[in-house]
């Protein structure tokens, strides 16, 4: 299943990494429209994450995942380490849907969810402990 999530945070994707030794930085391009950036990553789970990011100023502002890869990893060190909030996309049209246009009190409650729902997940402990 392809997981896409719209990403509110005032990290770019230098701190990310720099601040994550965990994840791997794999390759990074800029769309031919100039505004938007595309980083592959990998977590230490060996599981590939897109950040999509806008540019100049590099913030991260989507995260997208592909079947069979797992973004939870990456997520949890967005939402925990970096005070992001996150809202999952439905639609992989997300640029019909810009994320200024989502309330703040949506991006908080699935932010929450997201964190009450991976608690229950056995690997949160081990990622507490090693984030």
């Amino acid at each position: 299943m392809n997981e896409w999530y719209a990403v509110r945070t005032s990290t770019t994707f230098e701190e990310f990494l720099s601040r994550n030794k965990k994840v791997n930085r794999l390759s990074y391009k800029t769309e031919m429209s100039g505004r938007f950036g595309r980083l592959w990553v990998e977590d230490i789970y060996g599981n590939m994450v897109l950040l999509i990011t806008d540019m100049p100023d590099g913030l991260i502002r989507e995260v997208r995942c592909y079947a069979p890869y797992d973004p939870s990893f990456i997520l949890f060190l967005l939402v925990k380490r970096e005070g992001s909030q996150i809202m999952p996309e439905e639609s992989p049209f997300f640029f019909y849907r810009h994320s200024n246009n989502i309330k703040d009190k949506d991006y908080f409650k699935t932010t929450v969810e997201f964190m009450i729902r991976i608690r229950k997940n056995n690997s949160y402990k081990t990622w507490l402990r090693k984030s």
